[in-house]
């Protein structure tokens, strides 16, 4: 477990990683959000994704240092 997934894991809106298709059934309405790890590409470092409720559809945007 990567440090950054040891220091959210206590969070109730951390979920580590969590296929797309799980996201539909966990944000139900306006406002809820949720954070999670993805791994975008084979080889590369996974990243942090925001995916929040927003008029009944779900949006994500990614978190990085410049995102703070």
């Amino acid at each position: 477990m990567a440090v950054v997934d040891k220091q959210l894991a206590g969070e109730l809106w951390y979920h580590g990683l969590l296929p797309r298709e799980d996201i539909k059934m966990m944000l139900r309405s306006n406002g809820d959000f949720l954070v999670r790890t993805t791994e975008p590409v084979a080889g590369k470092p996974r990243a942090l994704v925001l995916s929040v409720m927003v008029r009944q559809e779900y949006e994500d945007q990614g978190v990085s240092d410049s995102n703070v």
